[in-house]
């Protein structure tokens, strides 16, 4: 099971990325007592588009599978105020609205947003990424 961190929201995503490493390659749900930040969801949503067909996945498919892995419960579980969705469904879909960022994973050259397809893909950066964190 992946280890609990908690690192400051800005911390930098190359770091976390190495911090998070474990050698399973498929982790059971994970189950946290902390808040998520969007910096916690990169490596997950990364393999998630390894795995995907073309490295490509729709926001919707992907926040779909991010609620699953992590279980989502508590704060992070609640909807916000005046809309239809969860904290936690904000928190992944802040990964591609703040990809101007210069500690975001898109920013980064991991993946790539596509206006078109509403959705990520993975690029030859990211997977080396992950080559690297689990060879």
């Amino acid at each position: 099971m992946p280890k609990k961190i908690i690192e400051p929201i800005n911390a930098d995503f190359d770091d976390l990325a190495l911090a998070i490493v474990t050698p399973e390659k498929d982790p059971a749900m994970i189950k946290t007592a902390i808040r998520l930040h969007e910096a916690d969801l990169y490596v997950p949503t990364l393999r998630y588009l390894d795995s995907a067909p073309g490295g490509f996945a729709e926001t919707s498919d992907l926040i779909e599978h991010l609620e699953t892995i992590f279980n989502i419960s508590g704060e992070d579980a609640q909807i916000l105020d005046g809309r239809s969705d969860t904290k936690f469904s904000q928190i992944a879909r802040n990964m591609i609205s703040h990809r101007t960022s210069s500690t975001n994973f898109i920013k980064k050259g991991y993946a790539e947003y596509d206006n078109n397809r509403k959705g990520l893909q993975i690029t030859v950066t990211g997977r080396s990424l992950l080559k690297q964190i689990y060879g």
